[in-house]
């Protein structure tokens, strides 16, 4: 990361085992209720499900009324490609007097069949049978979790600040409701080359960090079949071989003292420079030297060297490989980890330690393919391993490789356009077979330029135009941290440390119950096989969208790229399950720019106008459906609360015999999910 171092399938015919325990609900979509029972919350209790595994739904229910209330309640359970449900029940509730956070749950067995999410839907309705709430949530019954990754981390391991409403067992808690099946444990580490020294130690900034409670965490997330992540660098150390505490005894290298006065490490393992590189406003690399980054900057970061300053090694070296793989490899299983999320500072031009002096360089991107076998095939056999590819550096060589997952980091410096985050997206898909994870970061820029001026609450619009180009696409937005909160910058300890003057989702957005995002990850787990499962890739077939009263009618505004003020819209098919495509609508109307990083308030301006669409017409010609049966549209927004509606389609046959449909879209909000089925 850069940090602020500078800084279709067949409906399943399946025999559905449920047993209720209690009184299940489900969680997804928040009404108010004039008076009487409310579902205070609802979450399965799991990120992830195996085969023909029990998911518990728990339910919190309050009745903040004098007398006791009685009701009955309706829970179903649809999958991805029909609308018909797969269960169904109904059961009576009774709730005491004025009693609040009653806990009740439901289980239901999941299917054979895996890699498949599945939408659930409680209607609580009163003594009287009047519907009081609907609400929503989601399971995901997959293999593992790199088949469709949703990544969350974890900042706070520092004993003293756990506090009653973000400690890690609530914070893993939170983290479920959002279905979040992994986490890395950013920055929990000392050195990069001594990761957890001891129970008690300090971060390379002086965060206090506890290793139980470390420890406590990984065991919280397994019990509720999360993976965890060690987060660390994968070729850097800080500190000198003269030093106490570096762990460096193993390690090839001298300490040396720099023309800008710091004292620094010098290896033959190391990448080095071919000319003079500044590392900040008061440090550099000369010619020569083994290249270096001041981490936080400034004069006071120089004078503790060794802790702020990072020196990079050549990800080519077998030496170094063999050197951090152990050192790695025994850490992540002494303290339980499941892995290794490698980062990098971004990729270094320069030399070997031999060539020093020559024009012989390379790249240290062109060595993550390598640097990831290896640890694949020597250190890492039966844990998982991936590598940051900061502003997508490497990632097609990465795509290429042996890593268990897929991970970049975008920048709008060189990747500002809301179509570079489709492509990235859909290029890993394509020469990987992974689904993409993307930290955005949605503020940096604002909070590095003018911290004064940031709003106090995320823009709305801007968080899920964003999400919504990323999930549509294919892709896991990485965006929530520790209790729920949203990054704004690459330094993820800036959310939690920075809550009075940072910035914070709206409860409308961001609360884990019933907030804009929750619903967007309920959607996101309900239809994963249709948003990146069964080899779906785009398809490039004739879209449009009209305003108009029929196709053909007013103005054409479907943008392939991504373009402001029109609506994004692209299909995709697949060639093992010919009888679904898909289409994804996402609504850039009213929205007067084509990026998605709010640098500034003219930015966040740019996506306060975003139109509401209604009745638009769509004209399509699918790709392997030679006779459409049924269209259904669905949603994470309000209009549909994930649920699907069949819509009226006409077939038509062109001048040319190209078989189309057209269709009205309802409604476009922020983003709609079509599928088109039938017969191939």
């Amino acid at each position: 990361m850069f940090k602020r171092r500078k800084m279709m399938k067949k409906q399943l015919g399946v025999s559905i085992a449920s047993v209720l325990l209690g009184i299940g609900m489900v969680n997804g979509v928040h009404a108010k209720v004039a008076e009487g029972v409310t579902i205070n919350s609802f979450v399965p209790d799991k990120s992830l499900y195996h085969a023909q595994e029990t998911a518990t739904l728990k339910l919190m229910m309050s009745n903040p009324e004098s007398n006791e209330k009685s009701g009955s309640y309706e829970i179903s359970i649809q999958n991805a490609y029909s609308d018909k449900n797969i269960f169904v029940t109904r059961n009576n509730y009774t709730v005491k007097a004025n009693q609040q956070n009653k806990e009740l749950s439901c289980a239901w067995q999941t299917p054979a069949e895996q890699n498949e999410g599945y939408l659930v839907t409680v209607k609580l309705f009163d003594e009287k049978g009047q519907l009081l709430e609907t609400k929503k949530t989601a399971i995901d019954n997959s293999q593992d979790w790199t088949t469709y990754p949703r990544m969350g981390g974890f900042t706070n391991f520092n004993k003293q600040d756990q506090t009653s409403s973000d400690n890690v067992q609530t914070d893993v808690s939170t983290q479920n409701k959002y279905h979040m099946n992994v986490s890395m444990y950013y920055d929990a580490y000392a050195r990069p080359q001594n990761p957890i020294p001891s129970e008690d130690y300090q971060t390379w900034i002086g965060e206090n960090i506890n290793r139980t409670l470390i420890r406590n965490t990984i065991q919280t997330q397994h019990s509720y079949n999360q993976t965890a992540l060690l987060y660390n660098m994968i070729n850097a150390t800080t500190g000198t071989p003269d030093e106490a505490g570096t762990n460096m005894s193993e390690l090839d290298a001298k300490t040396v003292q720099k023309a800008d006065g710091t004292k620094m490490i010098q290896s033959k393992w190391g990448v080095f420079r071919t000319e003079k590189q500044a590392t900040s406003g008061v440090t550099y690399d000369e010619a020569g030297d083994q290249a270096t980054f001041n981490m936080w900057g400034g004069e006071e970061s120089k004078k503790d060297s060794s802790n702020k300053i990072q020196s990079y090694y050549n990800t080519w070296s077998k030496d170094w490989q063999q050197y951090i793989g152990k050192i790695m490899k025994n850490t992540v299983d002494e303290l339980g980890f499941d892995g290794w999320q490698g980062d990098t500072i971004g990729n270094i031009h320069g030399t070997s330690y031999e060539n020093r002096g020559t024009t012989d360089t390379f790249d240290t991107e062109s060595g993550y393919q390598y640097f990831a076998d290896n640890m694949k095939a020597n250190y890492f056999k039966d844990k998982y391993f991936g590598i940051n590819a900061v502003a997508y550096g490497g990632a097609d060589l990465l795509a290429q490789s042996k890593a268990d997952f897929q991970y970049a980091e975008t920048w709008y410096f060189n990747q500002p356009k809301y179509s570079d985050l489709a492509d990235n997206v859909n290029n890993t898909m394509e020469k990987s077979g992974k689904s993409l994870i993307i930290p955005a970061y949605m503020y940096h820029a604002w909070a590095r330029n003018n911290p004064s001026t940031l709003p106090k609450t995320f823009n709305d619009n801007a968080i899920l135009l964003k999400d919504a180009v990323v999930f549509a696409n294919g892709g896991d937005s990485f965006e929530l941290v520790d209790n729920g909160r949203q990054l704004y910058t690459e330094y993820y300890l800036d959310p939690r440390k920075n809550q009075e003057s940072g910035i914070q989702m709206s409860d409308e957005l961001g609360n884990s119950d019933h907030g804009k995002l929750k619903h967007v990850y309920d959607f996101v787990t309900s239809y994963e096989s249709l948003l990146r499962g069964n080899d779906l890739r785009l398809n490039n077939q004739g879209l449009e969208i009209w305003t108009g009263s029929f196709v053909g009618d007013g103005e054409n505004i479907r943008s392939a790229s991504a373009e402001k003020n029109k609506v994004y819209a692209f299909s995709k098919s697949s060639t093992t399950n010919q009888s679904v495509e898909t289409l994804n609508f996402v609504n850039l109307r009213g929205v007067t720019t084509d990026t998605w990083q709010i640098k500034n308030e003219e930015d966040e301006k740019s996506k306060d106008g975003l139109q509401d669409q209604k009745d638009l017409w769509v004209k399509y010609y699918p790709k392997n459906v030679n006779e459409v049966k049924s269209i259904a549209v669905s949603s994470p927004d309000s209009a549909y609360q994930s649920e699907k509606k069949l819509v009226e389609f006409w077939p038509h046959v062109d001048e040319n015999g190209q078989y189309f449909v057209t269709f009205k879209l309802p409604s476009l909000n922020i983003w709609d999910l079509v599928t088109v089925s039938g017969n191939h």
